[in-house]
């Protein structure tokens, strides 16, 4: 609905191979590219191509393509058109917003991916964006872990018969991601133990014997690294599946080695079918390996329950509202409850996050806004994640011109979102 008098038209390669890999973040970056050439495309149309590079025994590379009929970039720039915060000319940014962010993450998830970016253009009569990923073969030659790792189409029938019996420690600061994600265990069957930090889960991980372990990397008082060690180390927990949850794009995210002692990561805000699919891996590897014993007696656990910088847009781009269907269906019980939970949590996080620009420390600022940043995606608040993104990688960079920038449209969203969410829930009284 974005443009009025174009559309976009998709061609698919046939016949593609089924394959493995990163689907949470390849959508992120083919949708950013389509997103952008939405924006900059006023008259005629998009067009997204896929399209097989080369195939191995085991792997597949494709290229996808996004095609607009937009206001197409001079050749001088770009050759920088990747680089943080650089779009075309300035007047492009007076006149779209933005500033030029997207693109550079699209080029880091894309590196993640095994692939590049690139992108033709010529003035005037529109734009090519492109990249390349590396994915793996359904029908890669057979041993035990690729076996259990190949999980096509994994549905909660099948995850419910896994996870039967069976407890979870779930590890996480925040506690909108830890209602979230009981809830998403819950519902196929298992038993959730939750832990606020590091250092409770190594405590409750001694306490009791854990199917699966879900650890957040950034907390307070103890970071998932260490905590993973120490349990690592506990008796009974050396083959035991503990899977990274993390929401930043700029590590790799196929690569267990880039959080030492863990086996697999997975993407935050959660997709669901995707951490379905990661758990039932995992639960496979275990039954063929018959390394774990699942628990049977009850565990008593707690019943709670990326990328563009937008300009603060109407109310339904504050809030989407599909967000939470997607995690709970059409509960609109659970929608205003999870809602309602997550403004104190935005309130106080967004205080530190003043405070530090207050006092001018960009470090406190990127802590921060990282924190605030999966969990405002989570609940469907898109533009507050867009920009707690922007400040999390401004702040690292110490890049003083974007925080002041960015700040106070941070401030204006964070307003806007609260009234949103004040006004469903007077709706819902």
């Amino acid at each position: 609905g974005q443009i009025k008098e174009s559309g976009v038209k998709i061609k698919v390669t046939p016949n593609l191979p089924d394959v493995y890999g990163d689907r949470v973040r390849l959508v992120e970056v083919v949708q950013n590219l389509v997103d952008n050439a939405i924006k900059f495309t006023k008259n005629g149309g998009i067009k997204l191509r896929s399209i097989i590079k080369s195939v191995t025994d085991t792997q597949v590379r494709m290229r996808f393509e996004v095609e607009d009929t937009g206001i197409g970039i001079p050749p001088d720039k770009l050759q920088n058109l990747f680089s943080s915060f650089t779009q075309a000319d300035e007047s492009t940014t007076r006149k779209f917003g933005g500033t030029g962010l997207g693109l550079a993450i699209t080029r880091n998830i894309a590196t993640l991916l095994g692939g590049e970016t690139g992108a033709e253009s010529k003035p005037g009569q529109g734009s090519m964006f492109w990249l390349t990923a590396e994915f793996e073969l359904a029908e890669a030659p057979e041993n035990l872990h690729q076996e259990a790792a190949i999980i096509k189409d994994t549905t909660r029938t099948e995850i419910s018969s896994l996870a039967s019996g069976r407890s979870v420690l779930l590890v996480d600061d925040n506690e909108i991601n830890l209602e979230v994600g009981s809830e998403l265990l819950q519902r196929v069957g298992f038993r959730v133990v939750q832990a606020e930090n590091g250092r409770i889960a190594v405590e409750k991980a001694k306490a009791d014997k854990f199917s699966l372990i879900l650890m957040d990397i950034q907390m307070p008082e103890m970071d998932g690294i260490e905590a993973t060690g120490l349990i690592r180390a506990s008796d009974g927990y050396a083959t035991t599946p503990i899977l990274a949850m993390t929401a930043d794009v700029f590590r790799d995210h196929h690569q267990s080695s880039s959080y030492p002692g863990m086996d697999d990561v997975i993407a935050k805000p959660v997709d669901p079918e995707q951490l379905y699919a990661i758990l039932a891996k995992w639960l496979r590897v275990s039954e063929l390996t018959d390394e774990e014993t699942p628990e049977t007696e009850s565990v008593e656990g707690s019943q709670r329950v990326e990328e563009k910088n937008e300009e603060t847009g109407n109310d339904d781009q504050i809030l989407d509202a599909d967000a939470l269907v997607k995690m709970f269906g059409n509960d609109q019980t659970q929608h205003l409850r999870i809602l309602q939970k997550f403004l104190p949590q935005m309130d106080d996080v967004y205080a530190k996050i003043e405070q530090g620009y207050n006092e001018h420390i960009s470090s406190d600022i990127a802590f921060n806004a990282h924190k605030l940043k999966s969990s405002s995606k989570l609940i469907g608040a898109n533009q507050l994640s867009a920009l707690c993104l922007v400040l999390e990688l401004a702040g690292k960079g110490e890049n003083w011109e974007l925080i002041n920038e960015e700040y106070p449209k941070l401030k204006e969203v964070a307003y806007r979102l609260r009234q949103r969410i004040e006004q469903i829930s007077a709706e819902e009284s």
